[in-house]
């Protein structure tokens, strides 16, 4: 019988532990440990775990979202981290410890969508309710690129933490969407600290800009995390943006996520493999229709849990 309780301390230690083949990044065991416990994304989540005979099974990891849905502010939340120990796969204990989590914080928090990246094969949580979304990136050479029609932007760098400059422009860019993740004042704040390295560009006057893109770096290449715009040919003024950056700071490639893009743009993205994004349903009062995962389409890597 599956244990399912959050985690304890030690418990934690010995999840972080199980999820180093999957997570590890290439470091030694004991510093990918190390890193989760002091990393501020990590912190943030609530994690959970599915125990047989004192042995953490099965574990997930909770973080707490609010969600725009045309137009009203619900509380949702984003799993994340699904993992089950090599010892105990193939007996369901993963969608076991999922539903559990959705029960308890539909009932102690009215959480009314979960969100999840799916690292495998969407379908195995379609059978679990989710919504698979479309998910694009980013993949290509800048030096190879040759677009026609685009039109230089004025770009400005802004400081961080740039939470004053550009939270007004998220916020009129996805207004208007039937869809978006709601960013409050403390989820601009988490944001800071999860990438404090990230270099963020005003597009347009640095006193007032029609809109802004974030970018980290991955090696050498340039990775969009985070965009939004005024202007009215949103695809193209990312295209744009991404582009002028890549040419300027000399990436060799440029990754990260990106909505499906129109024709004239179409062989600079690929379907995403991995970090799919899907959407569940905890209440009937919001459900996943065609309009709402077309707007998870603009969601930005820098969200992703």
């Amino acid at each position: 019988m599956l244990d399912i309780h959050p985690a304890s301390d030690a418990e934690r230690i010995e999840l972080y532990r199980n999820v180093h083949d999957v997570w590890g990044r290439g470091l030694p065991l004991e510093e990918h440990i190390r890193r989760r416990l002091t990393s501020p994304q990590h912190n943030r989540a609530r994690w959970f775990v599915g125990c047989v005979e004192g042995k953490v099974a099965t574990s997930l990891g909770v973080y707490a979202l609010e969600f725009r849905y045309r137009g009203e502010i619900v509380p949702g939340m984003a799993i994340g981290a699904v993992h089950t120990h090599a010892d105990f796969r193939g007996r369901g204990f993963a969608p076991e410890l999922i539903g559990w989590v959705e029960d308890e914080y539909r009932r102690q928090h009215g959480t009314a969508i979960s969100l999840l990246y799916s690292d495998i094969n969407p379908g195995y949580y379609a059978r679990l309710g989710y919504v698979e979304c479309p998910a694009w990136e980013f993949d290509f050479e800048p030096a190879a690129v040759v677009l026609n029609g685009l039109k230089s932007l004025e770009l400005h760098p802004i400081p961080l933490p740039a939470t004053p400059s550009i939270s007004r422009l998220y916020e009129d860019f996805h207004r208007d969407l039937p869809f978006s993740i709601h960013r409050s004042t403390d989820y601009w704040q988490y944001l800071e600290l999860k990438a404090p390295r990230d270099d963020v560009f005003a597009i347009g006057p640095p006193d007032d800009p029609d809109g802004y893109v974030r970018i980290g770096f991955d090696e050498s290449a340039l990775v969009v995390r985070d965009f939004a715009t005024r202007n009215a040919d949103a695809a193209g003024t990312l295209v744009a943006a991404t582009l002028q950056i890549s040419s300027r700071i000399g990436a060799k490639s440029v990754i990260g996520w990106v909505p499906q893009l129109p024709d004239e743009f179409a062989e600079l993205a690929v379907r995403r493999e991995e970090e799919i994004t899907m959407l569940k349903p905890l209440s009937p009062e919001f459900p996943i229709d065609e309009s709402v995962t077309a707007s998870a389409d603009w969601f930005h890597e820098i969200d992703h849990v």
